[in-house]
């Protein structure tokens, strides 16, 4: 299971992934766009819808928005990839990233 676990109210560090196919890193070339999304994992509550990510080489990489972080608990998301010929990937796609937002003391 893949996870990610960052404090409330924090902006870094960033998400950053890369992922894999049976036959390998999962290639991001030239043209490709990507997305992440997170929503709460009881709720389904949709907290970030299809924020910019930055692709560096195979790893694509999401900087967190103050408003991300604001509230702590499980959070399930995914990276959607879109191939410059249109076609779409969701990764992972077996599954979600498990995000763990903590909280601070406050």
């Amino acid at each position: 299971m893949d996870s990610f676990s960052i404090k409330r109210g924090d902006t870094s560090p960033a998400i950053r992934r890369s992922f894999s196919t049976a036959a390998g890193p999962l290639e991001i070339p030239a043209g490709s766009t990507v997305v992440f999304s997170m929503a709460e994992a009881v709720t389904r509550r949709v907290v970030v819808s299809r924020g910019q990510c930055r692709i560096d080489g195979n790893d694509v990489i999401y900087f967190w928005q103050d408003e991300d972080t604001a509230m702590d608990g499980l959070y399930e998301a995914e990276f959607e990839i879109t191939y410059a010929d249109g076609s779409v990937e969701t990764a992972p796609n077996g599954g979600f990233i498990v995000v763990k937002i903590t909280r601070d003391i406050r």
